[in-house]
């Protein structure tokens, strides 16, 4: 199973001041409301990607702090 990340900015302009408009499309697995607070937390895993990433060393995005 997989997914996909789009990322689409634009500019948009209003009264007479200029905007950068971003949006994210994630298609991905997701991850449950109860493992959410594990994100950033070093070594951490959620139970809904332990079946998709068994390699992984759990730096996740505690190194993105």
């Amino acid at each position: 199973m997989c997914g996909s990340v789009t990322i689409k900015s634009s500019v948009v302009e209003e009264q007479d001041a200029h905007f950068l408009k971003m949006s994210i499309c994630d298609t991905g697995v997701g991850i449950p409301y109860e493992d959410q607070d594990k994100l950033f937390k070093l070594f951490g895993f959620v139970s809904s990607t332990q079946q998709y990433n068994r390699n992984g060393i759990g730096l996740g995005l505690m190194i993105s702090r």
